[in-house]
């Protein structure tokens, strides 16, 4: 899939989320506009899903088990509201749902390359999305205090259009703040004793954290989607790996 269709897939849902929240909070009264009541619930479960990544750190656990949650409240809502309920904003936000799930299935099993490389995995995004929804949620008392009961529909209006704005044109400026973060957690991480406990492996670009960890069960590795040879979760420590490759532009290790 090329970066452009994926960037369109990707952007179709947040430009339609924007634009439905801003109908809600500028023309609530024009038929399929939601209500404060339906922003409010998306922006939470949005947060929810955000966080469920962030602790689960797997795309197939994150796919299988929270995504379909999600959908599962987005439904139990439209239920207990009636037609009330379905409005664009609800439409829209299932979209992006499903289209997350499936994206985080395809991450999984190889069709996006790897995230440590490549700008637009679904990972990256996600890294992207987190400190969006952060930055945009200091916003939320200062809202709070001024544009009751609204809002939820203008933070939500802020973060969407943000974060359509952070996959393209800010994508370069804004990915320095999650590579910073990284790099400051990779330096925290990196002691004698991590190196003792897993290897080379601390330093191959095919390797995720494994989730649960457990005692010499550290790491997960990316290779074993496409190649038998590797399985996915190697006893470590582990010196020596026909498929080791360190992230490019990294310096070689000592």
């Amino acid at each position: 899939m090329s970066s452009l269709r994926l960037l369109a897939r990707w952007l179709a849902p947040d430009l339609a989320l924007t634009f439905s929240f801003l109908l809600a909070w500028l023309a609530p009264d024009v038929p399929g506009a939601a209500t404060a009541a339906d922003c409010q619930s998306i922006m939470i479960l949005q947060g929810l899903s955000i966080l469920a990544a962030v602790l689960v750190g797997s795309y197939l656990q994150t796919s299988m088990f929270f995504f379909p949650l999600v959908l599962g409240g987005c439904l139990v809502w439209l239920l207990a509201s009636g037609m009330a309920g379905l409005s664009l904003a609800w439409v829209s936000f299932v979209w992006y749902v499903v289209q997350s799930f499936v994206d985080g299935l395809r991450a999984h099993r190889g069709h996006f390359g790897l995230a440590r490389e490549n700008a637009d995995h679904p990972h990256r995004r996600s890294d992207r999305l987190v400190f969006l929804y952060v930055g945009t949620a200091v916003l939320f008392p200062v809202l709070w205090l001024f544009s009751s009961p609204w809002h939820w529909a203008i933070w939500g209006t802020i973060y969407f259009a943000l974060s359509a704005a952070v996959d393209t044109v800010l994508r370069d400026q804004f990915d320095r703040i999650p590579r910073g973060v990284l790099r400051w957690m990779q330096k925290r991480v990196r002691t004698p004793e991590s190196e003792a406990r897993i290897g080379i492996c601390l330093d191959c670009v095919y390797v995720q954290p494994a989730i649960p960890a457990r005692r010499g069960r550290l790491i997960r590795c990316c290779l074993s989607v496409t190649d038998s040879r590797f399985p996915e979760y190697p006893t470590t420590p582990i010196h020596v790996c026909d498929g080791f490759r360190r992230p490019a532009g990294t310096e070689e290790r000592q």
